[in-house]
């Protein structure tokens, strides 16, 4: 790795050296890959090559007490009770703001006889178009709800909701096992919510977290200033953000494997690219006590954007 380090990147035979390096990496990690998925403790072949690459300086990034990190959960109907606020008891709440008691009246009525009947949606929409201004007691009505809905609380799932599910909940993960309780989160809103993979019209909880004091992160994105420190990405360790399209839990059993030996050496956790979101950053905690839960939001996705280039044919 010494040697590494010294080469003038200038120098096209050095640039050479680096690309027969990488690509002998890859190999290596692919196989090795092959051989993790087929057993659930790793092989000492996989323990060596680890050893190898933990041997080299890893690189390392603090994040101070008082970061934020942010995680996202999809809102079912099924958990709608278990949110910070009811919804429905808040579209009421503004329904009321146009509608009278008499308009309530009326759709109860149209609902109890079985007729044709609008619910209270279509009401407040109707309405809503026929309206040629608001009047100045409906004006500050709609002011006093956006101020008290405006106050930073828990609107979607609470601490417990928000956090590592129970070990009965859990999945196989890119990082874990069922019965690692590692917690995954991100350092910006918009990649927790596309790590959910969203549909539009869908909502989410949007749980927002603090460090409480300082983390020592193994970075593994590749993103790396200097020769030195990016040697560790030449080893194939930056494939761990590769997507897993097959959608088998045997393809993460490899990086699995990396995050417990790395736990056991005593780093807070592992901050990798997203998958999903070019430019989004994961970040994967072993111990969760390590933050603070702060708040949630109810976010509702608008649109989910694609950008894509075509491979065959060939374009001009």
């Amino acid at each position: 790795m010494d040697d590494v380090k010294n080469l003038d990147l200038n120098d096209d035979q050095a640039w050479l050296i680096l690309l027969m390096f990488f690509l002998s990496s890859q190999r290596e990690w692919e196989k090795l890959r092959k051989y993790a998925g087929e057993q659930d403790n790793p092989s000492q072949e996989l323990l060596d090559f680890f050893q190898r690459v933990f041997n080299a300086q890893l690189p390392i990034q603090l994040y101070s007490p008082g970061t934020l990190f942010y995680r996202a959960r999809q809102i079912a109907s099924n958990n709608e009770s278990n949110l910070g606020v009811n919804l429905d008891e808040i579209a009421n709440e503004m329904y009321r703001v146009i509608m009278s008691d008499k308009d309530f009246e009326a759709i109860q009525q149209m609902d109890a006889d079985g007729s044709f009947h609008l619910n209270a949606e279509d009401f407040f929409h109707l309405k809503l178009i026929s309206m040629k201004e608001y009047t100045p007691e409906q004006l500050s009505h709609f002011d006093s709800l956006r101020k008290k809905y405006s106050v930073p609380g828990v609107y979607g799932f609470d601490a417990d909701g928000s956090g590592v599910p129970p070990e009965r909940f859990r999945k196989e993960g890119r990082l874990n096992t069922v019965s690692d309780a590692y917690l995954y989160l991100t350092l910006e809103k918009e990649t927790a919510i596309y790590e959910m993979r969203p549909s539009i019209g869908q909502q989410y909880s949007l749980a927002s977290y603090q460090s409480t004091n300082e983390l020592k992160i193994v970075n593994l994105t590749g993103d790396y200033s200097n020769l030195e420190e990016s040697t560790l990405g030449f080893t194939g360790i930056s494939k761990i953000s590769e997507p897993n399209v097959e959608n088998d839990t045997r393809f993460y059993r490899i990086t699995q494997h990396m995050a417990h030996l790395l736990q056991e050496r005593g780093f807070d956790g592992i901050k990798y690219r997203s998958a999903m979101r070019s430019g989004g950053y994961n970040i994967l905690l072993f111990d969760d006590k390590k933050v603070k839960f702060l708040s949630s939001e109810i976010v509702s996705i608008n649109d989910v954007k694609i950008d894509f280039s075509q491979v065959l044919p060939f374009t001009d």
